[in-house]
């Protein structure tokens, strides 16, 4: 259960810094 919460935030974590990055860019 643990496991499967921490990998869905990083998940998370890494979309949002992707979105960041391509808000950034444009």
């Amino acid at each position: 259960m643990y496991l499967r919460v921490s990998r869905t935030s990083t998940f998370v974590l890494n979309f949002s810094q992707n979105f960041d990055y391509l808000e950034r860019k444009k």
